[in-house]
């Protein structure tokens, strides 16, 4: 996938406006699992073609990602409450 993502910045450098190349590239970084990443190219991809697929895209992952934090601060508040439960 870096040969991939080489190859699109690349792209970007030739031509910043074609939108397809953000969209692209938010699939790659969407399997990669950088959501952040992800979310920014497809909203670029937006800002460029008005594409509703592309706003929707990274509306969808914002909740994925803001569902991973929550469960990421859950874990992290009940791992303090069992410690403090189990005297450490």
């Amino acid at each position: 996938m870096d040969s991939a993502r080489a190859l699109l910045n690349e792209a970007e450098k030739l031509d910043p406006h074609t939108a397809d190349l953000y969209w692209t590239k938010g699939v790659l970084y969407q399997r990669e699992g950088q959501l952040a990443q992800a979310i920014a190219e497809y909203e670029r991809d937006y800002e460029i073609s008005g594409d509703p697929r592309a706003q929707s895209q990274a509306a969808i992952l914002r909740k994925q990602l803001l569902r991973a934090e929550a469960a990421k601060v859950a874990s992290s508040a009940t791992r303090g409450v069992s410690k403090s439960v189990n005297g450490q």
